[in-house]
Order: C-alpha cells, then sequence, then structure tokens
C-alpha cells in the first residue's frame, strides 16, 4: 500500500482489528486418519515419533499406508498447516531458551551504548573507530538500563531488542544467533524437513527471524495484519512450507500466530481475478505495487477469506510442537485475548483462566522461524550471497531460494543495524563471553550445508 502516506494510515485500511481468532487445543492423532478432522475445535497434531520409522518397524503408525511425506503432505494440502508434536523435549527447550537471553540481553546492550551520548562512552568508541555507534541515536537520555534476565523491571527498558509488526525480530543479526542456530540445526527439526522433501538431506535451512514476547499491557504485538507469503501473480502454484518451533505454552493469555485454515484453496484466483467483490481493486492495485515482491495484505473486509470465523484459528501450541503451513495460506499473530479473570468457555475449557504462563525472567512467547528447501533447487549465484549474508549476519526471509533481507522496508532500523551487530561482538571480545552471533566460520560443517549445501563445501 505505497500509496498511503504514513505507517498510522496504512495500518488503519489494512488491519482487521475486528476479528478475534478463536484459540485452540492441540491434541496428540491416535492414527493418520484422525488429522483429516472437520471443524476446528480441536486441533489434530502429527506425533514426532510417526516421522522417525524405522523400515523394520511395522508396527508404527508412520509405516502404515502411505510414506509418512505423503501422509504428512496430504495434511498440508487440506488444512494449509500441520502440527508437529513434540519435536523438541522440554528440557532441550529450556536450555535454548537460555540462549535467546544470552542474545536479548547482547543486543539491548548494543543499543545502550549506541544510545549512550557519555563522555567515557564517546571516548571510548571514537578510540576504537566507533564513531558511528555515537551518532545513531542523539538526544536521547539513559533513564533505563539494558535488559537484564535476572531483573524483570528491566523489562519495560526502551533498549529491549526492536521488533516489526507481528512482534518479528529481524535486527541485531537475530537470524545469526546462537539461539537461532541451536534451533535450525537440532536433528529433529531437520528430520521434520527431510520428511517433508520426501527424504532428501541437502537441505538449505532460512535464515529467518525470531519471535520473543514480552509481558505488559504496551509490548503486544498489533492485531488482524492478516497477509500471504507468496504472490499470487508471480507464483500461482505451491512453493514453499513455512515453519515455526515454538518453546513456550501457547493460550489465548499468551497469544500467538493465527492461521485462517484452508485459505490456501482460494490462492491464487481470489487474488488476481477480476470480479465483482468489493476487494478486487485493493489486490489489484497492492499486486501492482509489488512487482515481483511475495509479501502480500489481505483486505480487512474481504468476507470470503475472513469471513468464516471457525476457521481463524490459533493453535495452543505446547513447547518444542513445530507448526508448518503453506506460504499460501493466510496468516498474522495476535496479542492475548483474554485476561486471568476470564473463564475460557467458548474453547471448552470451563476452569477460571490462570496468569500468563511466562518464563522466568518475563518472556511469554518464544519461537524461531525455519523453513527449509532442496539445495538442488537454488542457485549457485544465491548460495554465494547466502555465505556472505552469515558473514554480515543479515537476517533473510523465509525464502532459501532469494536472498531477501528481513525487515528491509524499515530503513531507520536498517540504517543502525550494522553499527549494533559490530557493537554486539566487541561486547563480547570485552566481557570475556561467547559471542552470540555467529558466522560462517563459526558454524560447524553440518551448519555450513544449510547454508550452501554440499555444492560448495565439496
Amino acid at each position: 500500500m505505497n500509496h498511503l502516506k504514513s505507517s498510522q494510515e496504512r495500518k488503519d485500511r489494512w488491519y482487521a482489528r475486528h476479528i478475534v481468532p478463536k484459540f485452540v487445543p492441540v491434541e496428540k492423532a491416535e492414527r493418520w486418519e484422525d488429522l483429516w478432522q472437520h471443524g476446528y475445535s480441536v486441533v489434530k497434531s502429527v506425533p514426532f515419533e510417526w516421522l522417525c520409522c524405522k523400515e523394520e518397524d511395522e508396527s508404527c503408525e508412520g509405516k502404515v499406508g502411505q510414506s509418512p511425506c505423503q501422509r504428512l503432505r496430504h495434511v498440508l494440502d487440506y488444512h494449509g498447516f500441520a502440527v508437529i508434536s513434540g519435536v523438541l523435549q522440554t528440557q532441550e527447550c529450556d536450555d535454548i531458551l537460555g540462549k535467546a537471553w544470552d542474545w536479548i540481553e547482547a543486543a539491548s546492550e548494543a543499543e545502550f551504548m549506541a544510545s549512550t551520548r557519555t563522555v567515557g562512552a564517546v571516548s571510548e568508541n571514537d578510540q576504537n573507530g566507533n564513531s558511528e555507534l555515537n551518532g545513531m541515536h542523539n538526544g536521547q537520555t539513559t533513564s533505563f538500563p539494558p535488559v537484564h534476565r535476572k531483573d524483570k523491571s528491566t523489562l519495560e527498558s526502551k533498549f529491549f531488542p526492536r521488533s516489526v509488526e507481528g512482534g518479528m525480530m529481524p535486527f541485531y543479526g537475530s537470524g545469526h544467533s546462537s539461539f537461532a542456530w541451536t534451533v535450525r540445526s537440532h536433528k529433529n527439526v531437520r528430520r521434520v524437513f527431510e520428511v517433508l522433501h520426501d527424504g532428501e538431506k541437502d537441505l538449505l535451512a532460512s535464515l529467518d527471524g525470531i519471535v520473543l514476547w514480552r509481558r505488559g499491557e504496551h509490548h503486544r504485538t498489533d492485531p488482524g495484519w492478516f497477509h500471504l507469503d507468496q504472490n499470487p501473480r508471480c507464483k500461482p502454484g505451491p512453493q514453499c512450507i513455512q515453519g515455526l518451533v515454538n518453546l513456550l505454552p501457547a493460550s489465548p493469555q499468551t497469544g500467538g500466530n493465527v492461521l485462517v485454515a484452508q485459505s490456501h484453496k482460494l490462492f491464487p484466483q481470489h487474488y488476481t481475478t477480476p470480479s465483482i467483490h468489493s476487494c478486487s481493486n485493493f489486490y489489484r492495485q497492492r499486486l501492482d505495487e509489488l512487482g515481483d515482491e511475495d509479501w502480500m495484505e489481505i483486505d480487512p473486509n474481504d468476507t470470503v477469506v475472513l469471513g468464516d470465523a471457525s476457521k481463524v484459528i490459533s493453535c495452543m501450541l505446547g513447547p518444542g510442537d513445530v507448526l508448518l503451513w503453506d506460504s499460501r495460506t493466510v496468516h498474522c499473530s495476535n496479542p492475548p485475548t483474554v485476561s486471568k479473570e476470564t473463564e475460557l468457555t467458548s474453547n471448552g475449557l470451563s476452569e477460571t483462566a490462570t496468569p500468563p504462563q511466562e518464563h522466568s525472567s518475563g518472556l511469554i512467547r518464544a519461537a524461531c522461524v525455519v523453513s527449509m528447501m532442496p539445495a538442488s533447487s537454488v542457485s549457485t549465484d544465491v548460495l554465494q550471497a547466502r555465505q556472505e549474508s552469515v558473514e554480515q549476519n543479515r537476517t533473510l526471509t523465509h525464502w532459501v531460494n532469494k536472498v531477501a533481507p528481513l525487515g528491509a522496508e524499515h530503513q531507520d532500523h536498517v540504517q543502525k543495524e550494522k553499527a549494533c551487530i559490530q557493537a554486539m561482538k566487541q561486547l563480547a571480545t570485552k566481557k570475556g563471553v561467547s559471542c552470540t552471533l555467529l558466522g560462517f566460520q563459526d558454524l560447524s560443517e553440518a551448519q555450513q550445508r544449510l547454508v550452501v549445501g554440499s555444492r560448495l563445501l565439496e
């Protein structure tokens, strides 16, 4: 919506704030057939062990009938999404959250350094040739200290890492943090995508951002920013399965990812075919503006896509669950929808809601966005550009087969990115701790293959 003059004008025209998603429980399926349910009062998940069946194990549900790849693809084709339960263990999630906090603290300290105008800070930065750090936030005060996990009051600090719409964090090299790399290179996460791609081992991972939400009324994601991550004019067919590895329990009190079930079946014709429906001009104008870009807003007045409230759902994921969705599926995120006094009877839960479940340091939602594609589908030029992005700690989108920086439209933040990343690396050196940001040479060989595939490493 390039014709709109301000961010607020854009939000007022686009956000479907009147639509409140239905939070639905997730239950493990007992048979593959359970996954083709009608209605969304509950979402049946695929137990991770079904994706790990061995040839000799004839009793495993994952071995019955079609291959796990065919079964999983069938679920995605039917619903537009799928949940894989138990991909990570609870203790693994707790350990990974520690790495998330390493990154939060380093990014916050870097933002603090960039904003501080004390004589000592100016002198130290000038001595190290970092005058760029000194001029980035002229006029700001330092009324809050950097964020620290052991001090909940610092969650209100203005130096908490910046995010964009939906609470996505594309800055401070987030996609190259040890947190992100631990998640995307985990053998079980890789196994999900190996099955999805029919046993293919030579996969490339997205160098995508992360999601970390803190408690508090003033730190909520925007509601109703429904969108597509695939251009219906340029890419009319199936292209990509996106993924999210969840680390904290999701509920109406934490908010979470929102999907419009089966909306992928409207793609592309609903958006590209001129018709009498009121949204036709909206999509025509938006597609003309997009060119070959992929990210497209959904008209909040589109009753064809958004009119069936029973299909606008948020899965109550558990720690270690993986959510997969087709890039043609309409989705967004949503803030908490109930308070601790609210009865959750609409979701079939009779007990009074408890306070939001949060990590001991005040996070209510934590997730890492992951997608993978076969390396054979990516050109050598893109592979080389991906390696350069790792060296520069530049976070990209979910598209593995193109180099598109995440958050590039926020030019004011992008201009600060290089200096903040430099500051984070300096902090690691000065404090004698492991750097939270990893370059290509810091990665294991298996992780390097997720960047450039086997082709460039052989």
